[in-house]
């Protein structure tokens, strides 16, 4: 059954933002963009749908990450087809839990206790 909302958002990603993100240098697979640099640094966007999107509303997540090359450091060119932090199946969606049960332990909260 053809989803008229879900094919908004992927035409929303194919039409409007792939080109404006293309256009500064990032390669797209599938929701995913990366830009490396020529001095190593990377740039990462990723859109991710929500399996919580209902009716005429779509609900999807920007996740965004950077490395920095640093002289010894890792080299970012062999960064990770997934990223630790969507690793987990966008299926499970986020259906029955409060938005502070999605919200992850920042640094300074995890030192306090």
């Amino acid at each position: 059954m053809k989803r008229p909302v879900r094919q908004a958002y992927l035409d929303m990603i194919a039409k409007q933002v792939g080109p404006v993100l293309r256009g500064h240098g990032f390669r797209r697979s599938h929701g995913t963009f990366r830009r490396i640099s020529d001095a190593g640094h990377a740039a990462v966007i990723e859109f991710q749908g929500s399996t919580s999107s209902w009716g005429s509303t779509s609900l999807f997540y920007v996740n965004l990450g950077v490395a920095t090359a640093s002289s010894g450091g890792a080299d970012v060119r062999c960064l990770p087809r997934v990223l630790p932090a969507t690793r987990r199946s966008p299926r499970r969606g986020t259906r029955g839990r409060s938005d502070s049960a999605l919200r992850r332990p920042t640094l300074g909260s995890a030192q306090r206790h």
